[in-house]
């Protein structure tokens, strides 16, 4: 066996491992009926984006929804880009506690004015520096499909995976 091969099964069993954690909280004040399932790139089992939020979010705002990973990444300066083709923008940063990312998932779920699910999008980055000494890397997630009717948007980490 190469040298390399222990950290390389370690990652895959790490992959494995947090796929099988599942989600994180959610309240009833704010999700509630799920919409179709959105499948992880990682194909790991992931929560469907909820089909409806209540109350509907304020158009432009873009929540970051609690959940196993939120507190490991420093998410920042979330806007939400409307038009023909919405996406949300902003900047990521890892905390204290996270090594360089095999791994990092980001996904923004995105509603229209009454509150109704619309479109997904996500963003997967590989192999990464994301400690607190390093600089922020951006976020680009763009919804899937035109979009004139997003408002806003909520954003969650289904996947973390760090050495």
């Amino acid at each position: 066996m190469s040298s390399r091969a222990p950290s390389v099964l370690l990652s895959i069993l790490a992959i494995t491992v947090v796929g099988c954690v599942g989600g994180g909280k959610k309240t009833s004040s704010t999700l509630s009926a799920r919409a179709p399932s959105v499948a992880s790139v990682t194909g790991a089992r992931e929560e469907p984006p909820s089909a409806r939020v209540s109350p509907a979010l304020t158009r432009g705002v873009v929540r970051v929804v609690d959940g196993p990973f939120t507190d490991r990444v420093r998410l920042t300066g979330l806007r939400l880009r409307t038009g023909k083709r919405p996406a949300v923008l902003g900047r990521f940063q890892g905390r204290a506690d996270v090594s360089d990312l095999l791994v990092l998932e980001i996904r923004a779920d995105f509603y229209d004015a009454t509150g109704r699910f619309v479109s997904s999008g996500r963003m997967v980055r590989k192999g990464l520096r994301a400690g607190p000494q390093d600089p922020t890397a951006a976020v680009l997630i763009a919804a899937v499909g035109s979009g004139p009717r997003i408002v806003s948007a909520l954003v969650s980490i289904p996947q973390l995976v760090n050495e």
